[in-house]
């Protein structure tokens, strides 16, 4: 059984993707400007050049009660290569929420387009989240730039919509690439 109540929770599920690095395994610290969900991490591992397995763990906080968000996603790229788009990635996502009143748990599946435009490199994501009563959406952008082969920094801003509610939030996130 699937169950999710708002879009407010749908929020929690998140597409932060690194595209693929020589170095397989990414290590990221993500600050949302969210008040229940202010910090996430993420470990992303490309085992090939198009097949990922990422984990993402976000504890959060609403009023005295402390709760974990975390989901598992497994994803394909596909490489397209042209002179504005080079990636097409699909993300397959499990989303769960533990020790709260209003648990939940819920799939998600996903599209990231990643362009390159020197100097930096912009993502533009769909994901939909199937829940039991309501299914949501999110759209985002990224705007992210590779340091050193070791180093991404990405801006990102995410918009959730469903059951006539709308919430939009902006982050900052860190990834070392192990």
């Amino acid at each position: 059984c699937f169950l999710q109540d708002t879009v407010n929770q749908s929020k929690t599920v998140n597409l932060n993707i690194v595209p693929y690095q020589a170095n397989n395994t990414i290590l990221g610290f993500n600050i949302s400007d969210d008040e229940d969900y202010r910090l996430s991490i993420s470990l992303q591992n490309w085992f090939t050049n198009n097949l990922y397995l990422q984990g993402i763990l976000s504890p959060g906080k609403k009023s005295d009660n402390l709760f974990l968000n975390y989901s598992l996603n497994l994803g394909y790229s596909l490489k397209v290569n042209n002179n504005v788009v080079n990636d097409i990635i699909f993300n397959f996502g499990y989303n769960k929420k533990k020790y709260d009143i209003n648990n939940f748990k819920n799939i998600s599946i996903g599209q990231i387009t990643i362009m390159n435009f020197k100097p930096v490199n912009i993502a533009l994501a769909y994901n939909f989240i199937d829940a039991e009563e309501n299914n949501f959406h999110q759209l985002g952008i990224e705007l992210f730039k590779e340091f050193k082969k070791k180093y991404i920094i990405k801006f990102g801003f995410k918009f959730d919509y469903g059951d006539n509610k709308n919430i939009d939030s902006s982050y900052l996130t860190f990834n070392y690439c192990i």
